[in-house]
């Protein structure tokens, strides 16, 4: 029996400290039992005594590794001569014991013992375990339960030679300090080329010497084996695509399930080791693929993440069967009108069919491809993704997908002709890093789809009770029209902000949010008489269960009340109308009015008046705030003082305008109506007070569960978060 060696035989304590720092495999000593860290690559050699014409096609051997009662059938590799090779990668401690299966006599019955220690280093592809599908079947996640956030990019003939391997490290390098977390990369046929055509080649040529997948070369896959390696070194996960089944270039014509077969125990055998993902085929559908699909599932003992990268516009379901893979991975065209919002509504789509799996989009409108696909599409499909239930994303730009160099003959691909270093620096890419790396601050994996939060365009997930998070789409330029938020919980304090999902930069909207459990503390409908209001100037009346007031009223409510308080009322719009605050005299009060269509504040202070004009949002510096000119008929009209700040608030419909003015100390008093100079008399109806307890300063408190985010920073794409406030 031979044992592989990585590197010169250091005492085992060298050999630890540096496979922590550089090494993705972990090196085996000459004892007795051979020495392994979990979830790092432990591989070894065996010798055979037998010769073989062709050992790649004479010869198969599996090696059993066994903990007590667990078992896992690896299968090994031919690696040149007389010699074979098994890659595992224990997924715990303690010893294991392993047993050769083959139908070489000379291999079979080998036996050998394995003493696995834990993995001290900082690579989280290693320190964490290999991926899985977390048990709600949403996410994936780590052996250890780690979540794992989906943030690919596409790199399908990024192993062929078009990238040397020190340019495939300058691109692994750019993606690893962007972000992302997984590259989806074609080992065997490549999408767009003949069959077997010389630009499938890297440094040691194509992955097989013949046409039928016969003669493997080996050559091939020790090039392959240096640009894995330092992916996984740098923290990135390769999903392997086996090979692509489409046009010209579908592998299964030409080597039929067998050959695809042969190649997929290959494929497994040397990578089944690493944390990776396995991609069937790529546009790659119907009954050979789905035998090919569950083959893999039954040759990997790891059950790994599996799928295919489906036909445009069909799910995994549709293309190969929900029994043979285990996510969904959907490709939904590119570049035309509509398709970011079509990969959306698929991803939707798919998210509700049962049994549930992960769902992704894996293709969708590449940066530049064709001259299309700007990063705000990119922004818009990752959070559409992301807050409708999505694992994650596959980002792709023009050139590095096809691994496009200077001179690359237009007969070869004529999609557009860019390289991959114009394409590795487009600012879609950095974006995607980070945002990802933003959504990774929370705890997205437990992020619920909550529709109801929202109205319109807006796409909403989150926690309730704890967060919030929102996407809104680009507006029409010159747009900065905010949106509502609805069904916001009682006594939960939410901290605000606007997070630019373009530069990273954060606005505060404007200060924390928080919907108390108010108290009612008054409610008159007026059924009852006008015994407990006293007028001041001309009188008021009841007509038809309304308190009806006439021009210059001043009607007061014979009763103290605290002064942070809401006051509520149900108006008609034709008619002026005012709702008074914190009265203490005829000197002394705050009152909000509605007058012009327009709403503002008066403000008596030892009997001089001052007019207070607000803004949503904006302070409007020309004038009070307008109603829209089809303003509704009804319309229940609110004033709220609190921690020195005033809002008049008119409701009806659709609509929902507030102005909101800074009043300084305001103090207890009684509260009332009025009406100025207008001649035509109003109706009021279902007057409220409500108190609200324990206001804190610096916090805006909502009197019902809808939040007006007026206006937008600006007429761009915008994040919104709403973080709960530990008390």
């Amino acid at each position: 029996m031979k044992e592989r060696y990585t590197m010169k035989r250091f005492s085992w304590l060298a050999i630890l400290i540096l496979s922590v720092v550089v090494l993705p495999i972990s090196v085996v000593r000459a004892d007795v039992a051979h020495m392994a860290e979990q979830w790092n690559v432990f591989e070894t050699m065996f010798e055979s005594s037998i010769q073989h014409k062709n050992p790649f096609m004479d010869v198969q051997a599996d090696v059993v590794f066994a903990k007590g009662e667990q078992k896992w059938k690896q299968p090994a590799f031919w690696n040149g001569e007389d010699t074979w090779a098994v890659r595992f990668a224990f997924p715990d401690t303690g010893t294991f014991t392993y047993r050769i299966e083959s139908n070489d006599s000379s291999l079979n019955g080998k036996t050998g013992t394995v003493v696995v220690q834990k993995y001290e280093g900082s690579n989280s592809l290693i320190k964490h375990g290999h991926l899985r599908i977390s048990e709600n079947k949403r996410y994936f996640e780590h052996a250890d339960g780690t979540p794992f956030l989906w943030m690919g990019d596409t790199w399908w003939k990024c192993l062929s030679k078009r990238l040397c391997f020190d340019e495939f490290k300058e691109l692994t390098d750019d993606r690893a300090k962007k972000g992302f977390s997984l590259a989806q990369i074609v080992c065997g046929p490549y999408p767009d080329e003949e069959f077997y055509t010389d630009w499938w080649d890297n440094e040691g040529g194509k992955p097989y010497l013949n046409r039928e997948f016969t003669k493997i070369n080996l050559e091939y896959f020790k090039y392959t084996d240096q640009r894995f390696d330092y992916l996984i070194q740098s923290g990135i996960v390769p999903a392997i695509v086996g090979a692509w089944g489409r046009h010209d270039c579908d592998a299964m014509k030409f080597i039929g399930t067998e050959g695809m077969k042969r190649h997929w125990r290959e494929l497994i055998a040397r990578y089944g080791a690493y944390p990776t993902v396995w991609i069937v085929g790529g546009e790659a559908s119907g009954e050979l693929w789905s035998e090919t699909a569950r083959y893999v599932n039954e040759t990997d003992p790891f059950r790994r993440p599996v799928t295919v990268h489906g036909d445009p516009g069909k799910s995994v379901r549709e293309s190969v069967g929900a029994n043979n893979v285990n996510f969904d991975f959907l490709q939904t065209g590119h570049g035309r009108t509509g398709e970011d919002q079509n990969a959306i509504d698929k991803l939707i789509a798919s998210y509700k069919v049962e049994p549930h799996m992960p769902v992704l989009v894996s293709e969708h409108s590449y940066e530049e491809h064709m001259k299309g696909g700007p990063p705000y599409t990119q922004r818009f499909v990752f959070w559409g993704s992301m807050l409708n239930g999505g694992a994650g994303l596959t980002y792709g730009a023009a050139g590095i997908w096809h691994a496009g160099i200077e001179g690359f003959p237009a007969t070869v691909n004529t999609y557009d002709f860019t390289t991959w270093r114009q394409g590795m620096v487009y600012p879609g890419s950095a974006q995607m890093g980070l945002n990802a790396g933003f959504l990774k601050q929370y705890p997205w994996e437990r992020f619920e789809v909550h529709r109801e939060w929202i109205r319109g365009d807006l796409f909403a997930a989150g926690i309730p009770g704890q967060i919030r998070m929102f996407y809104k789409p680009r507006p029409a330029a010159y747009q900065w029209e905010g949106f509502k938020v609805f069904r916001l919980e009682k006594n939960v304090p939410y901290m605000t902000f606007f997070f630019d999902p373009s530069t990273g930069r954060r606005f505060i909207y404007p200060t924390a949010m928080y919907v108390d459990n108010a108290e009612t503390v008054f409610e008159d409908d007026f059924s009852q008489g006008r015994e407990k209001w006293e007028d001041q100037g001309p009188s008021s009346k009841l007509e038809e269960g309304r308190l009806v007031t006439q021009k210059g009223a001043r009607t007061i409510l014979q009763q103290d009340f605290k002064a942070y308080l809401t006051v509520s009322v149900d108006i008609k719009s034709d008619a002026e109308a005012g709702i008074i605050v914190n009265y203490t005299d005829s000197k002394n009060y705050l009152v909000g009015i509605y007058a012009q269509g327009k709403i503002f504040f008066h403000h008596m202070v030892d009997g001089e008046k001052r007019v207070l004009l607000g803004g949503g949002a904006r302070p409007l510096s020309r004038g009070a705030r307008t109603l829209p000119k089809k303003t509704p008929k009804d319309i229940t009209m609110s004033v709220t003082v609190q921690d020195g700040v005033a809002t008049l608030r008119m409701k009806g419909g659709k609509m929902d305008l507030a102005s909101t003015v800074e009043v300084g100390s305001i103090k207890p008093g009684k509260v009332g109506l009025w009406q100025g100079g207008a001649l035509k008399s109003q109706g009021y109806d279902n007057f409220n007070v409500i108190n609200v307890p324990n206001r804190k300063p610096g916090i805006r408190y909502l009197t019902d569960p809808v939040l007006n985010v007026e206006r937008l920073p600006s007429p761009q794409d915008w994040v919104m978060v709403m973080e709960k406030i530990d008390e």
